[in-house]
């Protein structure tokens, strides 16, 4: 064999094998979670549980087809296969951005026969529709789906029960698109831990969504009364640090599956560097937001810990558990108007409460500082970050101020209202 043709056969077998690896790669971002005639459950209480979904486009495929059968007027019922139902699971480290829903050959011989989509758990919208349709995205509000389980199904919906006979048919198809989680900075089933003074450290948090998760679960052991102590995942601690330039204006702590068999074993929030709420829970709870009044936390390291509180020692017995998850958003610090941008926008909301007591910590009135007043700490704040972040796209980069100009006038504003 010549070498021009052991080149030639080399390079056709190195083309093979590369589109053979582009193939597998296509067909790993694209997996078949279910596909009918296998029929889904008409009972939504007892769906098909599909699994976890992968990375990429998950795809789900059925029909319904039913007939509405009259016992008499303005009664009866649909028979046939008249529901899909299904469930799957998001696993930790992934979400769920995008739920498309596709349906094909609607087919029916009276108006008032819908399909409709169902769900018993939140985060889907559920539609009706009355003919061929793509819904871009189910997902409520734009949101995405985290790690958890949920339900969904596609069914025949009879908006007029005084139509005595009817039938419905369609082909539905859902794709669901998952990715991995950026915002996700740490999920048991590693444990956190338990002394509070040598939490796992996080390092920096990142501009925008952090989120961290863990679980707790504890047993009280009795060594005589009004003594015992707990055994088991008692604490979960962690640190975290705020980066030069940026600030946490929202700290969101979410509290499920909690489960106690005594009234006097709750739930506890600590933190030994302040800054956040720590509350009690004797139950599922969600704090919108645990910054104390309202302030932001700025550069520097922070702590935060949950744990078992037992307000009973003379129980002799009992036990706890609860699954937790704290959202932690990061900004640009002096982006008070929440584009992303320190500039013009927020110098306005700084100059317009000039030397004005405000809400502690109110970034909408120019707070940075947390003190209830807006004055030069503020403004140093907004000046030291002037131009950071991405400017919107109808707005250009601003010059950067003098900061003699931004305090003759913020000095103007102040003596036009005193005079006022």
């Amino acid at each position: 064999m010549s070498a021009k043709i052991f080149n030639r056969s080399v390079w056709m077998c190195q083309g093979v094998l590369a589109l053979s690896l582009l193939s597998l790669q296509a067909t790993a971002s694209a997996v078949t979670l279910h596909a009918e005639p296998a029929d889904l459950p008409n009972d939504i209480n007892t769906p098909l549980d599909l699994g976890v979904v992968s990375t990429g486009i998950n795809t789900i495929t059925g029909g319904v087809s039913g007939t509405w059968v009259s016992s008499g007027p303005f009664s009866g019922n649909w028979t046939g296969d008249t529901r899909d139902a299904f469930a799957y699971t998001v696993p930790v480290g992934l979400e769920v951005t995008n739920v498309e829903l596709i349906v094909t050959n609607f087919s029916a011989n009276v108006s008032s026969v819908f399909g409709e989509g169902v769900s018993t758990t939140v985060g889907l919208d559920t539609p009706f529709f009355g003919a061929d349709t793509t819904l871009a995205n189910l997902l409520t509000g734009g949101a995405v789906q985290g790690d958890g389980d949920y339900v969904y199904g596609l069914q025949i919906a009879n908006t007029c029960p005084s139509c005595f006979s009817g039938n419905l048919s369609y082909d539905w198809e859902l794709n669901i698109t998952a990715a991995v989680d950026d915002a996700l900075l740490y999920a048991e089933p590693a444990d956190l831990p338990n002394d509070l003074g040598s939490p796992l450290a996080l390092g920096d948090l990142q501009l925008g969504l952090n989120k961290v998760q863990g679980d707790i679960s504890g047993t009280y052991v009795s060594n005589g009364q009004f003594s015992g102590n707990w055994t088991g995942d008692v604490t979960d601690a962690f640190e975290y640090s705020v980066p030069a330039g940026m600030m946490v204006t929202n700290f969101e702590l979410i509290i499920t599956d909690f489960t106690a068999n005594v009234s006097s074993v709750f739930g506890e929030a600590g933190s030994t560097t302040g800054g956040v709420d720590t509350p009690f829970f004797p139950g599922d709870i969600t704090y919108d937001n645990l910054l104390t009044d309202g302030l932001t936390l700025t550069e520097g390291d922070y702590d935060f810990s949950l744990n078992i509180a037992d307000t009973c020692p003379a129980c002799f017995s009992g036990n706890l558990g609860y699954d937790w998850a704290v959202n932690i958003t990061l900004a640009i610090c002096g982006d008070l108007d929440g584009d992303g941008f320190v500039g013009i926008g927020d110098l306005n909301i700084v100059l317009s409460n000039w030397n004005q007591n405000v809400t502690s910590g109110s970034l909408s009135d120019g707070d940075i500082s947390g003190d209830g007043f807006v004055g030069i700490d503020d403004l140093n704040k907004v000046l030291g970050n002037w131009n950071a972040g991405t400017p919107p796209a109808a707005q250009a980069s601003v010059p950067e101020p003098t900061a003699a100009g931004l305090l003759m006038l913020g000095m103007i504003g102040f003596v036009t209202r005193r005079r006022a």
